[in-house]
């Protein structure tokens, strides 16, 4: 009989190694790859519940998202749909595995300018838009395990509601970061230097990878690309992925290019 999670199976079969194995899903087996080896911990045993990678040519965008070209770069954002904002969604199956812990990452790139926890100045509830950013959810009543924040140009240095919240608080930051948010959440800028340029991608510096965060962000001391968060209890719902922002497009965008999510 499949087991019912790549943990079972890596506890069972220590010395199984990554690769695709068959798991107990709703509706019978299912193929899914474990990861005995991850990146982000000494121990296996984790499922992959997403992959995306649009710098090759043969990734395609999950649904709820939609392929973006520009200056040769694939990414992946949000429809016209959105055009005047709001979240865009898509869902990544455990195919009803049990876990307690979540870890991934999310490379992306920013166009114009965000406002990173700007929008939680008015205290929205998890299910509005309460970053421009990208939130990452599971359950239904939706449950907050990651949120990737993108602040605004210029603001890696200045306050105001563009800032990442943990700049240093002398400078003037009026943002506020949501209580389901906490402590979980990395927040970077891509465009430095505050210049708006037409439809621009600022893809020279991109987001939430870890790099190039140097200066007086604290924020950089959190660490990136990964992120790892230990639910509070077992679940097995989906993860959900959306890519958020409360003002119009052409003001303020984003765009995705990697993302990586794994469950155990």
């Amino acid at each position: 009989m499949a087991a019912t999670s790549c943990k079972e199976i890596s506890e069972t079969k220590p010395d199984y190694q990554s690769g695709y194995y068959w798991i107990r899903g709703p509706a019978g087996p299912v193929g899914v790859y474990c990861d005995m080896e991850p990146p982000f911990e000494q121990y296996g045993g984790w499922m992959r519940v997403a992959t995306v990678d649009m710098s090759d040519k043969h990734s395609q965008c999950p649904s709820g998202l939609v392929l973006n070209v520009t200056s040769n770069k694939r990414t992946c954002g949000r429809s016209e749909k959105f055009a005047n904002g709001g979240c865009a969604s898509t869902v990544f199956s455990v195919h009803n595995a049990p876990y307690k812990k979540v870890c991934g990452k999310v490379i992306g790139y920013l166009s114009k300018k965000s406002n990173g926890f700007g929008p939680s100045r008015g205290t929205p509830l998890i299910n509005e838009t309460y970053v421009d950013g990208i939130s990452i959810t599971h359950g239904h009543p939706r449950q907050h395990i990651w949120t990737f924040a993108a602040a605004g140009g210029g603001s890696i240095t200045a306050g105001y509601h563009y800032a990442c919240p943990c700049l240093d608080f002398s400078q003037s930051f009026t943002g506020s970061i949501p209580s389901f948010v906490g402590s979980d959440y990395f927040c970077e800028t891509g465009n430095r230097d505050g210049v708006e340029e037409a439809n621009a991608i600022f893809t020279d510096d991109p987001l939430w990878d870890g790099k190039g965060c140097e200066g007086t962000n604290m924020c950089c001391d959190r660490g990136g690309p990964w992120f790892c968060k230990e639910l509070s209890k077992t679940a097995c719902d989906d993860i959900e992925l959306r890519i958020c922002t409360n003002e119009w497009k052409e003001n303020e965008d984003l765009f995705l290019e990697e993302i990586e999510m794994y469950v155990k």
